[in-house]
């Protein structure tokens, strides 16, 4: 909960938890210094904490909502539309997640957040490397490649890579 510690995963050798109204980083060893990365958004049990390599900001949700929220003073908390699972990628750049009426939406994070709606029904999405989505319904699973010519980082993916026509595997 937001009043009790709740070790994330470890970034940088240090563990992020949340603790009277804030996220926190601990070094690894439970020693030293502990850091306020940024004030808790809302008051309620912290139910996850993701965070990325980069420790540029934390993908948390506190009670039933989801919220990103940037390691930078001043910079507020962003809600996100999410109401299924909800996943931050590998390389920390990205979140997918459920909008709760079978669409999936892709938040790639930057100076400004962009939103991506999926044009179809998802069944199971996730990040297939830090490059790649994932996404499968009820006819096969696809994955959505960056750009060429890009850096292999989900901000460069575009909705032209995920084809139909392709599938990776036949869900049984």
């Amino acid at each position: 909960s937001a009043h009790g510690a709740e070790p994330a995963r470890e970034s940088k050798g240090g563990v992020v938890y949340a603790k009277a109204g804030a996220l926190w980083l601990r070094a690894g060893d439970g020693k030293g210094d502990t850091v306020e990365l940024a004030p808790l958004p809302t008051k309620g049990p912290v139910a996850s904490i993701q965070v990325g390599p980069t420790m540029r900001g934390a993908l948390v949700q506190v009670a039933d909502k989801w919220f990103w929220l940037a390691f930078r003073k001043g910079k507020p908390a962003r809600e996100l539309r999410c109401k299924d699972k909800t996943v931050l990628s590998p390389n920390g750049r990205c979140i997918i997640c459920g909008d709760g009426g079978g669409k999936a939406l892709l938040y790639i994070l930057g100076k400004r957040i962009r939103t991506i709606k999926l044009p179809f029904a998802a069944s199971a999405y996730d990040f297939a490397g830090s490059d790649r989505i994932a996404i499968a319904d009820n006819k096969g699973i696809w994955t959505m490649p960056p750009r060429a010519n890009d850096d292999a980082d989900c901000r460069n993916t575009h909705l032209k890579g995920l084809s139909r026509s392709r599938p990776m595997a036949a869900v049984p």
